[in-house]
């Protein structure tokens, strides 16, 4: 770890619970938002502890993921929240500070880390649990360890509802799940999603059918269909399963076709090969319509969701 990797952790003292990474206090300059302002040095009486548990239970995070940092603060959160509510050692720790910007990638990759930490809080029979988050070669990556009975020394993870909760969340954010051994010696969990940092200019993919735009990732292939195998699901008889695919080459996004049934069209043009597509155009995915518009990176998704069904006629 580099001389400004974040450790958080959670240490009892007479004024309560006391969780802040390191590097915070140089990178923020004092600008501790409000709810880290409410996170540091929190009562941990009875009344405070239940409530931690219920919130845990329930999956809530008490800390905005909008913010840029929302993330980091909401993962210290949870690791205070589970050390007392199980008495586990747990710990946090993130490379540098990373700033996540898409509210919609927060929130999944929270419940994610919270969905495998409570996992292994009560049935991996350890001690100890790490959470860390780390950026690297395109990836964001969120890794769980924890010192429990691990992986079985034969035969299938066993896919409990756990896991395939922990699997839904890794679809939905087009990510790669992977449970190995930890060197803790119990389970690790890693999922690691395809990632840019907010430089500018971003692609938002805008139709009815998607419910809210969707922000697409430069270096990601994304799969237009109408199971939930595709990447982008427009649950319509017109598309096909595997219908088209968006593939980001040469710095530009281009549209192809997969043999469709009812094919593909952009501009109202059939779509033959390839198609370098640009900000504006109009696509078709067998009668089921969408835009794609390039737009600031820290666009308000409430706002982008309001403009989809401006920017879109309705769904037939």
């Amino acid at each position: 770890m580099s001389a400004r990797t974040c450790t958080m952790g959670c240490a009892r003292s007479s004024s309560g619970w006391a969780c802040w990474p390191s590097c915070f206090a140089d990178a923020s300059r004092g600008r501790a938002s409000r709810g880290a302002r409410s996170w540091i040095g929190s009562s941990s009486t009875s009344r405070a502890a239940t409530s931690h548990a219920r919130a845990l239970a329930r999956g809530l995070s008490p800390l905005a993921l909008e913010d840029e940092y929302g993330l980091l603060l909401a993962l210290g959160e949870l690791v205070d929240q589970t050390e007392q509510v199980f008495g586990l050692s747990c710990v946090f720790r993130c490379d540098e500070l990373v700033e996540v910007q898409d509210a919609s990638v927060a929130n999944h990759l929270y419940h994610l880390a919270r969905e495998a930490v409570v996992n292994a809080a009560k049935h991996a029979q350890g001690s100890t649990i790490h959470v860390e988050l780390r950026e690297e070669a395109g990836l964001l990556t969120l890794t769980i360890d924890d010192d429990g009975r691990g992986l079985p020394t034969h035969g299938p993870v066993p896919r409990g509802m756990g896991l395939r909760v922990l699997e839904e969340r890794a679809r939905q954010l087009r990510a790669r799940l992977v449970f190995d051994r930890s060197p803790l010696g119990g389970l690790r969990v890693r999922c690691a999603v395809p990632w840019q940092r907010d430089e500018g200019e971003s692609f938002w993919l805008y139709a009815p059918l998607l419910g809210a735009p969707v922000l697409l990732h430069q270096g990601v292939r994304y799969t237009v269909g109408r199971t939930r195998e595709a990447d982008l699901r427009f649950p319509s008889s017109r598309v096909s399963r595997r219908h088209a695919e968006f593939r980001w080459e040469d710095g530009r996004w281009t549209l192809v076709d997969l043999g469709s049934t009812n094919g593909t069209a952009v501009n109202g043009e059939p779509l033959v090969g390839p198609r370098t597509l640009s900000s504006g155009d109009r696509l078709s995915f067998g009668g089921c319509e969408a835009v794609l518009r390039a737009g600031a990176a820290r666009e308000d998704p409430a706002q982008l969701k309001e403009a989809t069904q401006r920017l879109m006629p309705k769904a037939r």
